[in-house]
This record gives structure tokens, sequence and C-alpha cells, in this order.
């Protein structure tokens, strides 16, 4: 029998040993740290369904549809802003960093706001995310000149837009498990519906009310968008405010050599992931379709990009999360390799559904993915890492294009521009295919490669 002194000594041995824990935590040394969130354990126990799960869907759903929504149709102001000339003789190189340092904020914010998300909580993210997001919109309405907006239609629209998108994959996620590829796929829908209505909206508000007003009217609506979401995103599952250092989660991911494929895969494949969003409305007027039909071809896109992410969602759960990532990896490059031959306004609409449908599928089925493969712990951790690989991509990938587009202009005898789109295609659909084709590695490694549900 255990006496009062060996109670004391085994005590004080636990002090100790939670004391030299600490300090371990201390001496670790590897930068600044971020608040680890709690993983998911088996006493949480998800709603899967209900109208109160669905409900938090349907904000979610419109939080996506006004921020990644936006992001999808910037094209609609690239190509307002170059054929009318707004910032003067600012180039397509020029102007499509409006596009491609909007799409930076995930692979810039990604991995903080990723823990941001489960430490502080879905509500207090998706009001600070909304806030900064419309409000980027409203300060670029006074720009002065194209580097302003570049700086807040572009970067810091994209941080608060990141913000957003990592609340309502978190909240989601705590309600969901077992059909939570499509309650995801759902969510994330509102961000090509968002793109369908929003590149349409857009357009007319440009037509009607001039660019400036176009871009108050959207930041007010992001905003009450994300404070009225954030009444229903009450988290069920607390985090754990445990401190470790965000290089230290990091490296974690990297020892598992599909991780580090998986990393690479997206640095290289993004490159090209965005220019069907940046230019299909530039290159439609080049094949003589109208501004307003333009539009819509984005519209459309984006619309095939809900469908996706809405039905893939649903087979992933079916099939295997991992499974439907590759296929959407593998359909979305080879199917931009079929956009120079389409010159019609109905070839067009088709390659934009097309296009959309298995792009939308890729993204949304990112998340569950990761959860499939590698862990249902810190997705938002993990996915935030990921985001981080597309930084060259997102970045460079819209302005190298435009620099291909500007090497391949010439003018008739009327002054008008005459482009020759096929390498800028051909550049965005090799780098996605060179990209994509090494997740089969991945596939792979997960299933033994054999054919089964993963």
């Amino acid at each position: 029998m255990a006496t009062r002194e060996d109670e004391t000594d085994a005590a004080e041995k636990g002090i100790a040993t939670d004391k030299a824990g600490e300090k371990n935590d201390i001496d670790r040394g590897l930068g600044d740290t971020l608040l680890e969130p709690k993983t998911d354990t088996p006493e949480h126990i998800y709603p899967d369904g209900g109208w109160r799960a669905w409900l938090v869907v349907t904000a979610a759903f419109f939080t996506f549809f006004f921020t990644v929504g936006l992001q999808y149709c910037s094209g609609t102001y690239i190509r307002f802003f170059y054929y009318n000339q707004t910032f003067g003789s600012a180039s397509f190189t020029v102007i499509s960093f409006i596009s491609s340092v909007n799409n930076s904020g995930f692979p810039i914010a990604g991995p903080i706001v990723g823990s941001l998300a489960e430490s502080k909580g879905p509500r207090f993210t998706v009001i600070l995310g909304g806030i900064i997001a419309g409000a980027s919109y409203i300060i670029a309405s006074f720009s002065p000149g194209i580097w302003f907006s570049i700086l807040f239609q572009g970067f810091f629209f994209s941080v608060g837009e990141v913000m957003v998108y990592m609340a309502g994959v978190r909240i989601v996620s705590m309600y969901f498990n077992r059909v939570r590829g499509l309650a995801l796929g759902v969510a994330l829908g509102g961000s090509g519906i968002g793109g369908l209505v929003m590149a349409v909206v857009t357009q007319r508000l440009l037509d009607t009310a001039g660019w400036q007003w176009a871009l108050r009217v959207e930041g007010i609506v992001v905003v009450a968008t994300a404070l009225l979401a954030s009444l229903l995103f009450t988290s069920i599952q607390p985090p754990n405010p445990r401190r470790v250092s965000l290089l230290a989660s990091a490296r974690s991911y990297f020892r598992d050599s599909r991780f580090v494929i998986l990393w690479i895969s997206n640095a290289i494949a993004f490159f090209g992931y965005f220019i069907p969003f940046s230019y299909l409305p530039s290159y439609a007027t080049q094949v003589g379709i109208d501004a307003s039909r333009a539009s819509l071809v984005l519209g459309i896109t984006n619309g095939g990009s809900a469908a996706g992410r809405i039905a893939l969602g649903y087979f992933a759960d079916k099939f295997g999360y991992l499974n439907m990532y590759v296929l959407c990896q593998i359909i979305t490059p080879v199917a931009m390799l079929f956009w120079p031959i389409t010159t019609s306004f109905p070839g067009l609409i088709a390659f934009g559904l097309a296009y959309g449908f298995s792009a939308g599928g890729w993204i949304s089925s990112q998340p569950t993915m990761l959860a499939s493969a590698f862990g249902g712990d810190n997705i938002t951790g993990r996915l935030g890492v990921i985001m981080s690989a597309t930084l060259a991509g997102a970045l460079g990938g819209s302005p190298l294009a435009g620099a291909i587009l500007d090497s391949r202009t010439t003018y008739d005898e009327t002054g008008k521009a005459v482009i020759d789109f096929v390498p800028m295609i051909l550049f965005g659909g090799i780098t996605m295919l060179v990209g994509n084709l090494m997740l089969v590695w991945v596939w792979g490694q997960s299933t033994r490669w054999r054919l089964k549900k993963v």
C-alpha cells in the first residue's frame, strides 16, 4: 500500500515533469509560436445533420459567395481596366497583378490563419476577415493608381478572404464527419455560384455605376454578410490553447514524404490554375464576344465550379477523398488544353463548365483529402501549410501569363489589339499537368497501388 510520503513524492515528480515539459517547449527555439488547435477526439460528437448543422453550412455558403466568389470574377475587373484604360497605358502584365496578388493571400496568410481559426474560433475569424475584406474593396474605390488597387483590391482583400475561408471550413468540419465531403462541397459551392452571379452583377455595376461604386457596393455587402453569418458560427468543439511552434508543426507534416510531394505538386500546378479565371473575359472579347457575354462566360465557369464542388464532395464520401482529389487534378489541365480550339460563345460555355467543374472539385476536396490521408487532427493547420506552396504560382502565374500576352500582341491598321492567346494557354495547361501528375505517386503510396476507397 502506498504511504502518504510515496504520494507526496509522486506529486512532486509530476510537478517537476510538467515544469520540464514547459521548459522544453520554451527551449525549442523554432521561432514565433502560435496556438495549436485541439485535435479531434473520440469524445467530440458530430451532429452530422439536422437543421442547426445545415444552417451553419448555409451561413458558410454565403460567406464564400461574397468573398471567394468575388476573387473568381476578378477577370471582369481586369478586362474593364485594360480596355477602358482606367489606369492609363497599364499593360496586361501590370493590371493582372490585382488578380495574382489577390490569389497570394491564401499561401501567405494561410498557415497563420489556419491556426487562428482553430485557436480563436470561427466566429472571431469570420468577423475579422469580413471587415478586412470589405474595407479593402471600399478603400480601393478611392485608388489614385494601379499599385494602390493592387495593394487593397488585391492583397488586403485576400487576407480577409482567407480568414473567412478558414472560418467556414473549420465550422463545417465541427458539425460533420460522416458526410463531411458533401457538407464542405455544398458550403464551398457558394464560391462558384458567387463567381457565377457576381461576374454578371459586377459587369452590370461597372456599366451603370462605374468601377468605384462597384467596389464600394461589393465591399459593404461583404462586411454585412460576414457579420450576419457570425451569428450562426457557434463552436461546438472548444480550442486547446497549447503553445507550440508553427515551424515545429510544419516540420512534423513534412516528415511524411507524401506530404512533401503534395506540397511540391501544388507549388507547380498553381502557376496555371487561376489563368482562366483571370483571362477568359479578355479571350472572349478577342474572339468577338461582347463584354456582357464575356462576363457571362466567366460566370458560367464559376457555376461549373459550384457544381463540381457539390457533386465531387458527394462522390468523395462514396468513393474516397484522395481518389476524387487526384482525379480532379488530372482532368483540370486536360480540360484547359482544349481551350484554344473554342472560339464561339457555345464553345466557351462548354469549356468553362468542364474546367470549372473539375477545378472546383480540386479545391473543395482538399480539406477532406488531407483528413483522409494524414488524419483528422488539425485540418486547417495542414491546409494552411499546403496553401503556402502556392505562393509563387499565385503571385507569378497571372503576371507571367500577362507577359506572354503582351509579347504576343500586335495591332492592325485601325490600331486594334490582336492577341495570340495560345502560348499562354499552353503555359498554364502544361504547368498544371506536370504538377498534378506527381499526385499519382501520392495515391500509389497511400493505396499500395491498388484500387480502393481512400
